[in-house]
């Protein structure tokens, strides 16, 4: 199970209107607004794309967590290079997810 599923189980179940995989409303599904988040926060999308993404991840429940958690994973890798290190508690919680990555991977 990937950290974003796990993300996803601890919110619980998505309601009807909150979850935009069926893009019925003319949103970008949750699965193209996934695929474009990095690129969406590095600024790296056109101006069409980049307002796409901002108004499914504005409106989706489901996927505005996962923003956030992005947001806060590049800071954190962003402060670790300011540094020059990753701290020893943002190694260990890295090292921690691809453990658990990987035994849950071997199943």
């Amino acid at each position: 199970m990937k950290p974003f599923d796990r993300l996803r189980k601890l919110f619980g179940s998505i309601g009807r209107g909150e979850h935009r995989d069926g893009a019925d409303d003319g949103m970008i599904s949750c699965e193209e607004a996934k695929t474009r988040l990095f690129e969406f926060l590095d600024g790296e999308l056109a101006e069409i794309s980049h307002d796409e993404v901002e108004r499914h991840v504005e409106l989706c429940k489901a996927c505005y967590p996962r923003l956030q958690f992005e947001r806060h994973f590049l800071d954190a890798l962003q402060a670790a290079e300011d540094r020059g290190t990753a701290s020893p508690e943002l190694k260990d919680r890295i090292l921690k997810v691809l453990a658990k990555e990987s035994a849950n991977d071997s199943f």
